[in-house]
């Protein structure tokens, strides 16, 4: 399974922001286990509607995150902290692992809004394919791109948006934990590929080169 460990080591690129160049911490990125938009090919971003149970995991979404955790126990990864994003299907994916690696409950920490999926504008309810491929020609043209603005308010979310929001959490564990091992459960894929691309000093205009598959 293709899970993403990052603990940035001597010798790797400098970073986009040099406060990724000093992380103590090992970071394991999931993202979320196959969610029922995605397998009905749609996008579902509007952070109104996340904690909506049918926008939670199918079950092959929860089947990945199972084999998630197979893999992270059998690499030694059987007590971290978890952070995730408080909608139901990073909500899900942190319950199964959680359930898995025995990890106590105080040791499962939500978060409201920075690890919150992308905000995708008028591209919610599109087809899921067709904003995917936009949004890698907008995001490698300029981190300030943005889908076009929605008229329900879900809202349009940059790179540098998502960038910005994740960083507040990944400081917080930084300031707060001495190290350790820290999953972290994104909102969405983009979530994690922007925090991958930082940590490994590359453009957050390619952050799409980290994206990972669902349950990965």
């Amino acid at each position: 399974l293709p899970l993403a460990t990052l603990r940035p080591s001597p010798g790797v690129a400098a970073s986009v922001d040099p406060f990724f160049d000093r992380l103590r911490a090992r970071y394991i990125l999931l993202r979320p286990g196959e969610t029922t938009f995605e397998a009905a090919g749609m996008v579902d971003s509007n952070p109104i509607n996340k904690q909506a149970a049918l926008r939670g995991l199918t079950e092959q979404g929860r089947e990945q995150v199972r084999a998630a955790a197979e893999a992270l126990a059998a690499r030694g990864v059987t007590s971290p902290v978890i952070f995730y994003d408080n909608g139901a299907r990073a909500s899900q994916t942190a319950d199964i692992l959680a359930n898995s690696l025995s990890v106590p409950r105080r040791d499962v920490e939500p978060e409201f809004r920075w690890l919150e999926a992308r905000g995708l504008g008028a591209l919610d309810g599109t087809d899921l394919q067709a904003a995917t491929e936009y949004l890698h020609r907008i995001d490698a043209a300029d981190v300030e791109s943005a889908a076009e603005e929605a008229e329900d308010g879900t809202p349009s979310d940059s790179v540098n948006d998502v960038f910005g929001r994740m960083r507040n959490t990944i400081a917080k564990i930084e300031t707060s934990y001495g190290g350790g091992d820290f999953v972290i459960i994104g909102g969405d894929a983009a979530v994690l590929s922007v925090f991958a691309a930082a940590a490994c000093g590359t453009d957050l205009r390619d952050h799409g080169r980290f994206t990972l598959p669902p349950g990965g």
